[in-house]
């Protein structure tokens, strides 16, 4: 009798098994659909461009530094992480075809590149939102994203397109699969082949919209959902899937990882508290603002729960000085600053390179800035240099009119 009771017990969960295994390969998020994959030599390229944040058309500037970039490291995913559009420059607030109209000319600006690029290489991107993508515009972001999916090259995914009622837009896993894994064109991807994933998580916006300084955070719902699917992940792969993190907004913890100092310490920055701060010791990179995260009382200790189910590292944009990489509480934080000129920012202005690499079953990772004033070949450019500093808003007016006028003479007339 009794194992009977126990053998009708495994062949029911056995059943359960198969039927969700069957219900997952029939439902494949754009994500998992691409099927990407570490090459021949053990090795995926990720980079991570945040902040754009520009009007309708991206400026000529950072379009070049975008194609530059591309061109040189060949990634193989592109991640833009938050602000893609300035929703305040291309919105009106009272009519919606104008906005819906301005903001697609606007994602076109940038997405046309990627879609160049997809042709040329395969690089796939993937997006997230930050606080600035839906503001004073009636274009919601699920809206937005709808306008991203019609690029052959994007693999964003929304998941309420599978009627998943949690909150935010564009929370989903971009898996990445072993080397030697060859993907499928019919039938169920063999999710024991995954070697490492990438969690796109939206950090929300303002907990009111009229408060524009008081941030919102990942809610429960989303991390719930998270922590499911690393869970689905981990029964399918048969192991512990390692991850890394991808959202606009960074977290809390980040001022306890940092240094609390008196005013007046070399490099430090005043922060909302009232109190100073400087990295870490072991720290890399730079802490040129204080960081905006969310308020305590509105947070849900993401940062430990998704390091719980196998976050290794998260990457954040919102602080468009701050490139910096720290460690605290067994996974890395790291701040990428913005790319765009439309908004603030400093001579940190670029996009970050993440390099993966498979070792046997463990995967590793490195990751660096690649600057628009440090980069040779570009920077060192006459044209590219006076462009740079005509829209740098940090510049003072004078260096920017000077610069302006030899931009403007070098394009009309040739004139270096």
């Amino acid at each position: 009798m009794k194992k009977s009771f126990f053998k009708y017990v495994a062949v029911l969960l056995v059943f359960v098994m198969l039927s969700s295994f069957t219900a997952f390969a029939a439902g494949y998020t754009p994500a998992e659909k691409a099927q990407l994959k570490f090459n021949s030599d053990g090795e995926f390229k990720i980079m991570q461009i945040t902040d754009i944040q520009d009007g309708i058309h991206l400026r000529r500037i950072a379009k070049r530094f975008i194609r530059y970039a591309i061109e040189q490291t060949k990634p193989d995913l592109i991640v833009l992480t938050g602000d893609n559009i300035a929703g305040y420059w291309n919105g009106t607030a009272l009519f919606p075809e104008v906005d819906e109209t301005m903001v697609a000319e606007s994602i076109d600006s940038f997405m046309s590149i990627f879609e160049e690029y997809y042709d040329q290489y395969g690089v796939r991107v993937a997006v997230v939102f930050g606080n600035h993508d839906d503001q004073l515009t009636w274009t919601t972001k699920e809206e937005q994203i709808k306008m991203y999916q019609k690029y052959d090259c994007f693999i964003g995914y929304d998941e309420s397109i599978e009627n998943i009622d949690i909150t935010g837009c564009g929370n989903y896993m971009v898996p990445i699969f072993k080397s030697d894994y060859t993907p499928v064109t019919e039938g169920e991807i063999d999710y024991t082949n995954i070697a490492y994933n990438l969690m796109m998580v939206d950090s929300n916006t303002y907990v009111n919209k009229l408060d524009l300084k008081n941030y919102d955070a990942v809610h429960d719902d989303q991390l719930k959902w998270f922590e499911g699917e690393m869970q689905r992940i981990n029964t399918l792969s048969g192991k512990n899937v390692k991850s890394m993190v991808f959202q606009h907004i960074i977290v809390p913890e980040v001022y306890d990882a940092l240094v609390k100092v008196d005013e007046g310490t070399e490099g430090a920055v005043l922060a909302k508290d009232g109190n100073y701060y400087v990295l870490p010791e072991g720290a890399t990179g730079t802490l040129g603002e204080a960081p905006c995260p969310p308020d305590k009382s509105v947070y849900n200790d993401e940062y430990q729960r998704l390091i719980n189910v196998g976050a290794e590292a998260f990457f954040f944009g919102h602080d468009h000085k701050n490139d910096f990489g720290l460690s605290y509480n067994g996974a890395m934080m790291y701040a990428t600053s913005g790319v765009g000129f439309c908004s603030y920012g400093s001579e940190l202005r670029g996009v970050r390179i993440i390099n993966l690499k498979e070792n046997g079953d463990d995967v590793t990772y490195d990751t660096q800035m690649m600057y628009y004033e440090d980069t040779d070949g570009f920077s060192s450019d006459e044209d590219n240099k006076d462009e740079i500093d005509a829209n740098a808003r940090e510049k003072n007016f004078f260096q920017r009119l000077i610069a302006w006028i030899k931009t403007l003479l070098r394009y009309w007339f040739g004139i270096r």
